[in-house]
């Protein structure tokens, strides 16, 4: 269970890093229909990622609070400023930037990460 688990885990991130290069690069070319399904796109990759890493986290007796609470610091870091050049392009191509549907999913994934510090993984 938790190889597969890793497995996807690490696949996420690839894709994670692929979609945030494809934002950049649209940024970049001012492709900004694509803004808002880039930006949807890294929110559902992002709480896709933390609450796979609580999974494993869970799974795991070696790894520890301190180490999952900085790669999720780490991750949503990196998500939350390519969001950020997003929000900005959008907010300057007149587009909406579609809040509730980012927003919305990383808070899920951080209460389950709270879930599973609370419940002791």
């Amino acid at each position: 269970m938790y190889s597969a688990i890793l497995i996807v885990h690490i696949f996420g991130a690839i894709l994670t890093g692929v979609v945030g290069l494809a934002s950049v690069a649209a940024m970049v070319a001012g492709r900004s229909q694509w803004y808002g399904m880039l930006s949807k796109t890294l929110a559902y990759l992002a709480t896709f990622e933390v609450l796979s890493g609580t999974a494993l986290a869970i799974l795991s007796i070696e790894i520890s609070v301190a180490s999952v609470c900085g790669n999720v610091a780490i991750y949503l870091a990196f998500v939350a400023s390519i969001e950020a050049l997003l929000f900005m392009r959008m907010r300057q191509a007149a587009i909406r930037f579609p809040f509730t549907k980012t927003l919305s999913p990383v808070s899920v994934s951080l209460v389950a990460l709270l879930a599973g510090l609370v419940l002791g993984f």
